[in-house]
Parts: C-alpha cells; structure tokens; sequence
C-alpha cells in the first residue's frame, strides 16, 4: 500500500510527529509503524483505524480513549521490524532491538543495569556479549513501558506487581522482550499465520502494506503481532 494512503489513518499529533522527522526511511517507518498498529487495533475494537483515539500517559505511552475497552497494547519499532503487544486487561510492554555493535556495551551497562547484570556482561565471551547486553536491554524496556514509567523514570516504585519478563527473536538479528503480569514460557506460545478465521484483523488488510504474516498468540489473551516494512515474513520462534 503506498505511503500516501497510510498517512489519513494518523491523527494529528502523530502527523505532525511524522513530518518532523528529517529522514524519509524514518518517516516512513514512523508511519507505517503507527498505521499499522491502527490496523490491529481496529480489527479488535471494531472501529476504523483513523477513528481510534488515545491518550498519553506521564511518560508519552499511549492508551485507549475508550476507557470502557479493557485491551492494552504496547508499541516498538527497530531498523525493518515493528512488534505490537495485544493485552486483555493487563498492561504489557515490548521492546525490540536490532543486535548491532555498540560503543563499549559494558560502559553503558554499569550506567543502567544492576551489578550483577553488568557483570554478566563484562564476563561473557567476546562473540556473545552483545546478544547479552540486548537481553538486559530489552527487559529493561519492556518492563519500564509496561506501567508508562519509561526509562527516565525506571527507578521510581512500579505501578503494579512484579513483572514476568520473557524473550523471543522475531526475526533473525533481531531480539525483544515482553514484560507483563502473567507470562507462560516461550516454549508454551503458539505461533500462528495471520488468517481471518485464526486473527480479528484479515490477512488481506495486511499483505498490501507487507505488515506482519505471522503473530506469537499467548494461551491466555495476550499477542504479540510482528510488522516488516520491507517484506512480509513468516512468523517463527526461537528459545534464549
């Protein structure tokens, strides 16, 4: 689907976030990230994707308008890939990142992960330790978006119980983690082709926009959908 016709179903604030960016592959991603969380959202909510209001919590995460919806969702994007959380009454946080060299990993490990995350690091071998550094870094993000806190404020009292964190790679290079209340393992999710019987949005809203072919579906209402702006993918899981 070109771009142009992803750009109605924003709002405002999200337009306007879009046309200050000063990259085009930026704004691009930016808008199909955001058009197609749209989509998801409005295949469960029941509405048009452009019709969907939200508000922003202290730290920007956004919710629903409709406070009578109990569905939470969480948003991250990396490089090609854009993930969506999908909670029933939870709230969850996601994060991915592209696995890519980094200026001293163990540096900005001692700024922002415990003691003994950073020693985790520190001594893992030299080919492994940057799969190490974004494991620590997507738990950490996952679980700061997870109640809005967001990393600026990471170490103010959480909003709610002990999180469950749990990892997955989406894609190869690639690694995220999800942080919610209840979690199963990752050898307990399912993965599953997006299909109209199996999945609230049709396969056929996505292929045109090469937005996701495959999504992890939780046992208990919770679903991680994947999004590839370049190429539609296969959906696969992978143990950490």
């Amino acid at each position: 689907m070109p771009l142009a016709r992803l750009w109605p179903l924003l709002s405002s604030r999200e337009a306007e976030r879009a046309a200050k960016l000063g990259f085009d592959h930026h704004r691009a991603r930016y808008v199909r990230a955001q058009a197609g969380l749209r989509m998801i959202l409005s295949g469960y909510l029941g509405i048009e994707p452009e019709a969907i209001g939200f508000q922003y919590g202290e730290a920007g995460k956004p919710f629903l308008e409709d406070t009578l919806s109990c569905l939470e969702f969480n948003l991250t994007n990396s490089g090609d890939l854009a993930l969506v959380a999908l909670s029933t009454g939870v709230p969850v946080g996601v994060d991915c990142e592209q696995i890519r060299d980094r200026w001293d990993v163990v540096a900005i490990a001692d700024r922002m992960f415990t003691p003994e995350q950073t020693a985790r690091i520190a001594s893992a071998a030299p080919e492994d330790r940057l799969r190490q550094f974004h494991i620590a870094w997507t738990a950490l993000e996952a679980e700061a978006k997870a109640d809005g806190r967001g990393l600026l404020g990471r170490h103010r009292p959480a909003a709610q119980a002990a999180l469950r964190i749990e990892h997955c790679v989406p894609e190869p290079g690639f690694v995220a983690a999800v942080a919610r209340e209840r979690l199963p393992p990752v050898g307990d999710w399912i993965t599953m082709t997006l299909d109209a019987g199996l999945y609230p949005v049709t396969h056929k809203s996505f292929g045109a926009i090469h937005i996701g072919a495959g999504v992890y579906k939780f046992p208990f209402d919770c679903i991680l959908a994947t999004m590839r702006y370049a190429f539609g993918v296969t959906g696969g899981r992978c143990r950490i």
